[in-house]
């Protein structure tokens, strides 16, 4: 008997390896004997506190912290009826073989059904396949090897998903029973990210603007004439400008220049973050609603499976992009332009690159024409098609001369760029999503023409004119939902520690399936708003960040601690006992508890309005400029504005606004302060603009 991860790939595995296949109920029978099943993800979870030990059930300082000795397991919601045709096919089986997702979750999976199911001892074989397709399969079925053989991968599994279950549930605990019984949450990927956003309105908010100076000089060398921008350090004494103008300006130098020819390759394949961050940058689509959109698209077979960090794909995967170009291709005419089949083939590494493919490869269009999308869908898939289309298209072409003017030792530099072949870049697609600019840049000038510009480095130039510009320093900018997923995959960028750096690469923090739940999940816990794209910490979300660091274990708020797992997970998947790692959780969650009994948040920090939304009941929270309600999706959209009509709003009044539909008789003032008036402010909904009435008296 054969368990997979998915349904599709239960049906794939089955066409590659019978003839002909029944559908039965939560299985499918081969017509030479063999049972094929799946799991549909995780059919199993770990128990909440309380079903392990009633004791736990209270959330006191006197139940910590939780160290259940054996792994806690329980059916998921409407599990128990695949679990049931699972346990039941086993009993007629002789084999059983794992055909979960080739990675370390996929063994996670495998690992709580066989504990669950009490089948452990009982011989099975592993299936180790990244591609569905269906050379790969009956490859993989023929080098099926004992499941011994992966038990280290299913160490670090089990010891990674315990080690989390009770760092998440006593990290929470403690630092709710530190806020005084206000439920709140911290866990090793949420209270890292939650930093991250934090740090960056923190370092938004101590910004202070500074003055620097670019300087552009023109020089002529015959009937050559071109600009230049000087290249140093940044210029921020005007006197230091002042001495480069008098030792520049109307002087002769020096020029020499490089020629390159550069080849810009189309970007790669995307994975689920690309993906979700270029909607949620180009059509603002949450990331969490991109995820549920990919997976609705897979549903609908017009894509493969999503939730996978690869940019890459088997050679297995060949013959699927052929056929899905040619099947798209005249569905997609602007795509059309410049693209060849014959670009993608197995010497293509960009494309081709199976030692990077984990349990899934990047997301491909499948070759079937799409109908019936929505809005939303049909820009998702888009996405999706351009970076397939893309692959076909040859690399940007450009010739390079970098030009270097020297001027009594002052340094001027341009670089003249004549695009050969256009390339990938030649179907004009928004490419805006490649350009993401995080800091101030220096930028020497660069400028395209038609013909580089004949300079000859035996001829002294000339400086003709000097243009003294004056910048300011801009502060860092709020991240987006995109920008933060993005930085949550490349979280090594932010570490200076080699050794952690290291171990960060490829992984990040979270996984491409969890990062988007751990955005939603801020946001849900009050801790993150979104005000026009853009993700602020709210009180809340200050406090715990600042509660968390006032503690010796300040590492729960960093990516640190998850490089510190990564490399004691990277030595248990070598055969290292996972006792060390074990105990090493169960020590750090100990000091953490002890840690959080001495401090607490202030009620301040904690501090909610007694009105709850009247638009769906949920609670309200604030920012400088608006109270607004914490369900931050599509279905509400209610806020009022703090200031309106001159006077501000108070939470009183705004408990009157929401219980009694006005506040009581108020005085205000006109705008140019001459005269008062009275008045009252009346809520009418539905609420547009987050604007208030007012009723004159």
């Amino acid at each position: 008997m054969i368990i997979a991860e998915k349904s599709d790939a239960a049906h794939a595995i089955a066409s590659a390896l019978t003839n002909d296949y029944k559908e039965c109920p939560g299985y499918l029978m081969g017509n030479n004997g063999l049972l094929i099943t799946w799991t549909q993800g995780h059919l199993l979870t770990l128990q909440e506190p309380d079903e392990i030990n009633p004791e736990w059930e209270d959330w006191s300082w006197d139940t910590l912290p939780i160290l259940p000795t054996y792994l806690p397991l329980k059916p998921l919601p409407n599990a128990q009826k695949q679990l049931d045709v699972i346990a039941r096919l086993i009993k007629n089986c002789h084999v059983v073989v794992n055909a979960m997702d080739a990675g370390i979750e996929g063994e996670l999976i495998f690992a709580y059904l066989a504990i669950y199911l009490r089948f452990l001892d009982f011989p099975t074989k592993r299936l180790w396949t990244a591609s569905l397709q269906p050379s790969a399969i009956k490859k993989a079925y023929e080098d099926m090897k004992d499941i011994k053989e992966y038990q280290h991968l299913r160490n670090a599994g089990l010891a990674r998903s315990m080690g989390d279950y009770i760092l998440g549930i006593n990290s929470t605990r403690s630092i709710t029973l530190a806020g005084g019984g206000k439920t709140l949450s911290a866990g090793r990927i949420l209270s890292p990210t939650l930093a991250l956003i934090y740090d960056r309105q923190i370092a938004r908010d101590q910004f202070e603007e500074e003055i620097y100076y670019g300087i552009k000089a023109t020089f002529q060398q015959g009937s050559i004439y071109y600009d230049s921008s000087f290249k140093g350090d940044r210029l921020i004494d005007y006197d230091e400008v002042e001495k480069i103008i008098n030792l520049v300006e109307k002087q002769e130098g020096q020029v020499q220049f490089t020629d390159d020819t550069k080849l810009q390759m189309p970007p790669y394949l995307p994975n689920l973050t690309d993906v979700t961050v270029m909607a949620n940058q180009r059509y603002g689509i949450k990331v969490s609603d991109g995820v549920k959109i990919l997976q609705k698209l897979y549903l609908k077979k017009l894509i493969t499976y999503p939730r996978t960090s690869s940019r890459y794909v088997t050679p297995d995967e060949l013959d699927l992009l052929h056929r899905s170009y040619k099947a798209l291709i005249e569905v997609f005419p602007n795509l059309k332009k410049g693209s060849e089949i014959s670009r993608v083939n197995l010497n293509n590494k960009r494309i081709f690159n199976p030692e990077n493919v984990q349990d899934h490869h990047a997301i491909l269009p499948e070759a079937t024409k799409p109908v019936d999308l929505t809005e939303e869908e049909t820009l998702v898939y888009q996405i999706i098609v351009e970076r397939f289309f893309l692959q076909f298209q040859a690399p940007v072409k450009t010739l390079q001369r970098k030009v270097l003017t020297v001027v009594n030792d002052y340094n001027f530099q341009t670089t003249f760029k004549k695009v050969i072949d256009y390339g990938w870049k030649g179907l004009n697609l928004d490419f805006t999503h490649l350009l993401i600019k995080e800091q101030d840049d220096d930028e020497m000038l660069e400028e395209e023409v038609d013909v580089l510009p004949d300079i000859q480095m035996d001829i002294a130039i000339k400086n003709i004119g000097l243009e003294v510009k004056e910048k300011k320093t801009t502060a860092p900018p709020l991240y987006t939902e995109g920008s933060l997923m993005k930085l949550m995959e490349n979280i090594s960028s932010l570490i200076t520690n080699k050794k952690y750096k290291d171990a960060l690469k490829g992984c990040g923090i979270g996984t491409s399936a969890t990062r988007a739940e751990t955005i939603k999940k801020l946001q849900d816990n009050g801790y993150v708003i979104s005000q026009k794209r853009k993700l602020e910490v709210t009180k809340l979300g200050k406090a715990v960040i600042q509660l968390l660091r006032k503690s010796k274990s300040h590492l729960l708020t960093s990516p640190e601690l998850t490089a510190k797992w990564e490399l004691e997970l990277e030595e248990i998947k070598k055969g290292k006992d996972s006792k060390h790692f074990n105990d090493a959780v169960a020590n750090f969650t100990l000091n953490f508890v002890e840690e959080m009994k001495d401090l607490s948040l202030s009620d301040n920090a904690l501090s909610a309005f007694s009105a709850k939304c009247p638009s769906c009941g949920k609670p309200l929270n604030e920012n400088k400029k608006v109270y607004y309600c914490t369900q931050d999706d599509t279905d509400c959209t209610f806020y009022i504005w703090k200031n309106q009509y001159n006077k501000s709003i108070t939470k009183k009044m705004l408990d009157d606004l929401i219980q009694k539909g006005e506040t009581s008789l108020l005085t205000f003032k006109t705008k140019d302060g001459t005269r008062k008036y009275k008045a009252r402010f009346k809520l009418v909904m539905p609420i547009k603009q987050g604007k208030l009435q007012l009723e004159y008296i």
